[in-house]
């Protein structure tokens, strides 16, 4: 679970650079595609198809981002608006979520299994009670040490290479993850085996259609190619979750710690209003970046 930062490596410019005409969507095939930026060298187009933005021209492998993505869990794992566990607002934020998916999975008789995909310190599994056996997936060894300390089951693997029973758990969360996969679509449909019928799947990402990324375009610091490899809105969401057998249960826009304006009085008020939005019924309009889906597996 993480999220980065601009830093002085993430330079957008006017235009990406050449790339074959009509390049294919790596989300949904379509060659209805266009150029929208170049960051750090990758060349960003959107997909008028499925609506999702993704890296055309990443030639680098999958050991070789899971690296880079090591090295951004460690200079940004004590980001307050994930693992900062002294932090009273970041507790309470995720012992809300363990009890929206208590909520969710209420119908489940006997002891529940959850995996935690990027569970970073295990923080979050933490929040649930004795009645779930905890597992999380972690790449980054020093975290995944730490929630192991905790009596998480840790996998420290890329999902791909995990092997879970199929129709074994009950609840699956992915906070901060699905835009660093590599091929989405195969991905997800290996993961969501995993889920008994009608079990819960909770994603949190950057949604790239919302007030706040058109205002900030380039800048948005979800931005940061190669380590990011895809941008979603929530309509490229359920394209993908309809792909991989999920049916959206309920969504909500939240603020996720990154204001709009660089002036210090504003970015104050950004905070209070963001925070104040999270918990009304005006979580659902596109107003700031960070969106959570929660679905089911179709039986």
């Amino acid at each position: 679970m993480t999220s980065s930062s601009p830093s002085s490596t993430h330079l957008p410019t006017a235009s990406p650079r050449p790339v074959q005409p009509g390049v294919g969507c790596r989300l949904c095939g379509s060659t209805e595609t266009a150029p929208l930026y170049c960051i750090n060298g990758c060349s960003i187009y959107k997909c008028r198809n499925c609506d999702a933005e993704f890296v055309a021209n990443f030639t680098g492998d999958a050991a070789e981002n899971s690296e880079k993505f090591i090295a951004l869990q460690s200079d940004t794992f004590d980001d307050e608006s994930f693992s900062n566990s002294s932090n009273a607002g970041v507790v309470r934020h995720w012992q809300r979520e363990a009890q929206e998916i208590d909520r969710l999975t209420a119908d489940r008789s006997g002891g529940k299994r959850i995996l935690d995909i990027g569970c970073n310190d295990g923080l979050f599994l933490g929040c649930f009670n004795a009645s779930w056996q905890k597992f999380g997936i972690e790449i980054a060894p020093g975290v995944a040490a730490k929630a192991r300390a905790k009596g998480i089951t840790v996998f420290e693997k890329p999902v791909e290479e995990i092997s879970i029973e199929p129709q074994s758990l009950d609840a699956i969360t992915m906070y901060m993850i699905v835009e660093h996969l590599q091929d989405p679509v195969q991905s997800m449909a290996h993961i969501v085996r995993w889920l008994k019928p009608g079990g819960v799947l909770v994603m949190l990402t950057g949604d790239s259609d919302t007030f706040k990324v058109r205002r900030v375009k380039a800048k948005w610091h979800m931005y940061t190619p190669p380590v990011h490899q895809f941008f979603f809105s929530r309509r490229s969401l359920e394209f993908l979750f309809k792909s991989c057998g999920l049916q959206t249960v309920h969504y909500k826009y939240t603020y996720g710690g990154m204001p709009v304006s660089t002036f210090k009085p504003l970015r104050l008020v950004e905070h209070a209003v963001g925070k104040m939005t999270a918990a009304s019924p005006i979580n659902q309009l596109p107003l700031y970046d960070h969106l959570y889906l929660y679905a089911r597996k179709r039986p």
